[in-house]
């Protein structure tokens, strides 16, 4: 896509997650044909049928879940238990924190350096702060993944069974973890292996438009993405429209409270008046044109506990 209009969207993305959530990883497909060879393609927009329109959680009063600061050794087996009974918010919260095992066990992998640690070449840089904060944060989750360490074998290779399971039921966290792929391994091409890849691929393009039209924020960041470019494997399911990503370019900062419908980019003034209309009957349509704070916009497509406001609820709550 043109460059500008690429750097533009890509500061207007940062800027959310700078004040809200952020992403554990940008997971690149090793090509946007290798992810959408025999893929089913997917429609516009207004005439995808969603796979889980008709899936919703159930209305009779939910069952607790554990609180968010509960040891994951201490509540899998009940989890574990509920889910397998058929209790979905049950398997989105285990899927969760068994996707939240693995990745800090990745970051963790990612900053360790024995020969030159992150921190101390903060510490060097004169960021004693951001030293400090970093040391914290992975004794923090040092700790974490003991826990993790002792789950019952095999257990932390089902989190992808139970995340499908939640996801299929509508569970909306589950369905943007699913449709953003985190159940797979976070670094490498070890999906392509997944026994779940190929349903994973037929079903997330209309996941992310039920997500859409249920009025879930991150759903228009995600979409934002996917059809600007090619850039995670998500992206490469979706073919590239740059009226559609600039349409909903414009919903996210309609979202957030700022309206610009006029910013320069590589469309014309037909194409830029059709993704303003186009962003305006979505933000009217399945957002009632309310405003949503920006830490909210991003909030649910990270599991990295570092990353999530303190004040959010648990996994799967919300």
């Amino acid at each position: 896509m043109n460059s500008t209009r690429r750097t533009v969207l890509s500061l207007l993305l940062a800027a959310l997650l700078l004040a809200g959530a952020g992403l554990l990883l940008i997971r690149k497909p090793p090509s946007p044909e290798a992810v959408r060879e025999t893929a089913p393609a997917t429609q516009a927009v207004d005439q995808a049928d969603a796979v889980t329109d008709g899936a919703s959680p159930t209305d009779s009063p939910p069952t607790p879940l554990p609180p968010a600061n509960a040891p994951i050794a201490a509540i899998a087996a009940t989890l574990q238990q509920r889910a397998d009974a058929g209790d979905s918010r049950a398997a989105c919260r285990l899927a969760a924190e068994l996707i939240r095992c693995r990745q800090d066990a990745a970051y963790l992998a990612a900053v360790a350096d024995p020969q030159s640690p992150m921190s101390d070449r903060l510490a060097r840089a004169g960021k004693l702060d951001e030293a400090i904060s970093l040391d914290e944060r992975m004794l923090a989750k040092s700790e974490q993944q003991q826990q993790c360490r002792a789950l019952p074998k095999g257990l932390l290779d089902r989190a992808g069974d139970y995340l499908t399971q939640a996801a299929r039921a509508g569970e909306p966290e589950a369905m943007i973890l699913y449709v953003e792929g985190q159940h797979f391994p976070p670094v490498g091409m070890g999906r392509l292996a997944d026994a779940g890849f190929e349903a994973w691929r037929r079903e997330t393009p209309a996941m992310a438009q039920a997500l859409l039209r249920r009025g879930e924020p991150e759903a228009v960041f995600i979409l934002a993405l996917a059809y600007a470019d090619d850039e995670d494997w998500f992206g490469g399911l979706v073919p590239d429209d740059p009226v559609l990503s600039e349409a909903y370019s414009q919903l996210l900062r309609r979202l957030s409270g700022r309206v610009d419908p006029t910013r320069p980019g590589a469309l014309d003034a037909d194409d830029l008046l059709r993704a303003h209309e186009l962003a305006e009957d979505w933000h009217a349509r399945h957002f009632d044109n309310r405003r949503i704070d920006r830490s909210e916009l991003t909030r649910r497509l990270t599991l990295m506990t570092h990353r999530r406001p303190e004040s959010s609820p648990a996994p799967c709550e919300s």
